[in-house]
């Protein structure tokens, strides 16, 4: 997660698709475009940091829970998120990840969040968004 993380601040487009798990859903970008847009994230957003708050790993998948610090345009865009990663012949890629913007969490802190605590916030929340 931190070489992704730094990977985005840093404009490294074609790390971020190399660490993607087989499968992930914007493999099936044209990987021109999908490049240019990673690329070009890191002018416009600022990174101002990465903490991650636990890792776990059982066999070939793992998961990191993280809050991410970004700013665009003078407005915070952070979030925390539970990413999970697959290892395949030796590499780990990102599968998918869970996340809250920290404008939606009472501060801007995981705090004394667990795994499965933040999971349920993040489902209580996905719950009570409007649909339509």
């Amino acid at each position: 997660m931190r070489s992704r993380y730094a990977g985005f601040a840093l404009g490294h487009a074609d790390y971020l698709v190399e660490t993607l798990a087989a499968g992930h859903p914007d493999l099936l970008q044209p990987r021109a475009e999908y490049t240019q847009s990673l690329a070009q994230m890191h002018a416009f957003r600022r990174f101002m940091g990465l903490r991650v708050h636990g890792e776990w790993v059982d066999g070939d998948a793992g998961e990191v829970l993280f809050v991410a610090r970004l700013f665009e345009g003078g407005q915070n865009v952070g979030f925390a998120e539970l990413s999970s990663f697959i290892r395949a012949d030796g590499r780990w890629g990102y599968a998918r990840g869970t996340l809250i913007p920290l404008r939606e969490l009472p501060s801007s802190e995981l705090g004394d969040h667990t795994r499965e605590g933040f999971l349920a916030e993040a489902h209580a929340r996905e719950k009570d968004r409007p649909r339509g």
